[in-house]
């Protein structure tokens, strides 16, 4: 599942996408579905950001490592690269060759901190062999109980599941002007199966939307600079320019008359909540919206 939410965009940028899975694994893992799929998902969204011709390649099987754990799982690119001078702090920050690799391939990456801290929780490791305009190549590894069960769950390590507990991890945007209201949902949205990534201005969250991967956008219509109509219409015109697959973007607003709803759907919202929000309505929201 995780492969096909991808394919639009590899296809969109004509890069290809292979993955291999070794047929030696057989057996069924006790884990953390959900932060496997965010490990996942973040290398992939990284490797492809940065890969603008050749392809991306998936591997899992059995560790051929020297980390520790029992699964090997490698993420390659033909892409930029990385200097060997910036592979030792690789994992603290994203760090782009030059200057205008962050202005042409949009700034950070996404989250490889969080990705080794996963690594570790799970028994495993991760590290990075690059070089300049040849690629890069993430392995890691993770320490995972087998079981002749499919479809067992590890209580101790799963996090608390929502109404929806068999979906895929899904990558949700939340714009918003004010911090404390972002932290909310961010709240809100904890230990779910929803991943969360911020934006202060609709400048940060149209630049975030065109080379980020994202199932939903949450968007505070009412912002200074440029705002959450402004934002949601220049979006959906490079979707349009692109052939890209609609992002479903719902407008927040504290501004609940018909007239505001009427023109937050007109700029291409394709739903509309109202603020101060509640966390059973987002949910409810989100679950109806990513069905």
């Amino acid at each position: 599942k995780v492969v096909e939410l991808f394919e639009p965009q590899f296809n969109k940028n004509n890069v290809k996408f292979v993955t291999d899975f070794c047929s030696g694994i057989t057996d069924h893992f006790l884990g953390d579905h959900l932060k496997i799929q965010q490990i996942v998902i973040n290398l992939i969204s990284n490797a492809l950001k940065f890969t603008e011709k050749g392809q991306v390649k998936l591997y899992i099987g059995a560790n051929k490592s020297e980390l520790p754990g029992n699964i090997y799982l490698e993420v390659s690119d033909t892409g930029i690269g990385i200097p060997s001078d910036r592979l030792v702090d690789i994992f603290d920050s994203f760090k782009q060759a030059e200057d205008f690799t962050t202005k042409k391939y949009g700034g950070t990456g996404l989250g490889l901190a969080i990705v080794k801290k996963l690594c570790r929780k799970m028994g495993g490791d991760i590290i990075v062999e690059s070089e300049i305009n040849k690629g890069s190549k993430f392995i890691l590894t993770l320490n995972l109980q087998q079981t002749s069960t499919p479809g067992a769950e590890d209580k101790a390590n799963t996090v608390k599941k929502d109404s929806n507990p068999s979906s895929i991890a899904r990558r949700i945007l939340i714009v918003d002007d004010n911090t404390m209201n972002r932290k909310i949902v961010v709240g809100f949205l904890k230990n779910t199966h929803y991943l969360t990534d911020e934006a202060g201005d609709g400048f940060e969250a149209l630049e975030k939307m065109k080379i980020n991967f994202y199932d939903l956008v949450l968007m505070d219509m009412q912002m200074p600079g440029l705002n959450g109509f402004e934002t949601t219409t220049q979006f959906r015109e490079i979707e349009k320019q692109e052939n890209r697959r609609p992002i479903k973007i719902i407008a927040l607003s504290a501004f609940a008359f018909d007239e505001e709803v009427k023109r937050s759907l007109s700029s291409g919202c394709d739903e509309y909540l109202s603020k101060p929000i509640r966390k059973a309505i987002l949910l409810e929201a989100l679950d109806k919206a990513l069905k």
